[in-house]
């Protein structure tokens, strides 16, 4: 990245060796190393029995790696592979030579001056700041108001892994529908908060089935 400073935040890690971390700082390709750990993590847990998935489940989770590492190829494209530099030179040459040569046209071909102005200037400045949008779409990365926010990013990528490692988040939440003698149906918003209008109720009868209440 073209960042001032690329140190970028990471969940802790407390328990990796010194000689892992050691190796993965030397490493030419981390995201690579990385990769490697955690596919032999899932081959020695198959192995050691330690979950019961079916062959067709256990390979779903190689594949969603490999599009993860296909991602990260993607965004090596756009931040190692620079702009053509002829192209960029031919677009900047023929930018200029349209500049210097519109005004010119323009007081020949229009009747008004105050006209020829702003036809000149919205042609011109139109084409210049296309130009310079897709300089800055070419290279997203870096410190300007423009580019991706990779540090917000980041933060919000460890603050999802660090909720996702809490037990209840791969825990299925227990539910007893027989606690449940008298339901209504209530409106649930982003915010968790529920409405207190009720749409419809349902009672559980003696054969366990809910049935819808008349209102």
């Amino acid at each position: 990245c073209e960042l001032d400073d690329d140190s970028l935040e990471v969940l802790s890690l407390t328990g990796i060796a010194e000689k892992s971390l050691t190796h993965l700082k030397n490493s030419p390709d981390r995201a690579e190393t990385v990769l490697l750990w955690i596919e032999k993590l899932i081959i020695d847990a198959n192995n050691r029995n330690l979950f019961e998935v079916p062959a067709p489940i256990l390979s779903r989770a190689f594949q969603e790696l490999s599009r993860g590492m296909v991602g990260v190829n993607d965004v090596r494209k756009i931040r190692m592979v620079p702009f053509p530099f002829p192209y960029s030179q031919y677009l900047s040459l023929m930018l200029i030579c349209h500049w210097v040569l519109t005004p010119v046209m323009a007081s020949q071909l229009v009747v008004k001056p105050y006209w020829a102005g702003v036809i000149v200037f919205v042609v011109s400045t139109s084409f210049w700041t296309l130009f310079y949008i897709a300089q800055e779409i070419d290279q997203p990365f870096g410190e300007d108001a423009n580019d991706l926010p990779v540090r917000e990013m980041q933060k919000a990528f460890n603050e999802k892994l660090e909720y996702f490692t809490d037990p209840l988040s791969y825990t299925l939440p227990a539910f007893n529908p027989r606690n449940m003698h008298h339901a209504k149906t209530q409106v649930l918003d982003s915010s968790f908060r529920l409405n207190r209008g009720s749409v419809g109720s349902f009672t559980h009868t003696d054969s366990g089935r809910p049935e819808e209440d008349k209102v």
